[in-house]
């Protein structure tokens, strides 16, 4: 959704930042992706935090429609600029 945020984001006291969420690749598809942001979700109201942040790889369709099934939408992407290695050798 190019345009949901300006190009600064007025942020509480605090902000949640998931960064890794895995599910095992045989585990996927049951729900436990939902149950483990949940879990985060409590914690974070918990300490009184509400404003989130989760990041995903680019190619990642799956992990996107589940942040945005919960509610997370783009905000800002990151590049990256592997100097002398291909994606495939990034895939690994």
């Amino acid at each position: 959704e190019p345009g949901l945020l300006a190009d600064t984001w007025k942020v509480e006291a605090a902000v949640g930042e998931i960064h890794v969420l895995v599910v095992d690749a045989n585990q996927r598809n049951r729900g436990l992706g939902s149950v483990l942001m949940a879990l985060a979700d409590r914690e974070l109201e918990s300490r009184g935090i509400r404003d989130q942040v989760v990041g995903l790889i680019a190619g990642n369709s799956d992990a996107g429609r589940l942040y945005g099934r919960l509610g997370f939408r783009p905000a800002w992407l990151y590049m990256i600029r592997p100097v002398g290695r291909t994606e495939a050798s990034l895939a690994r």
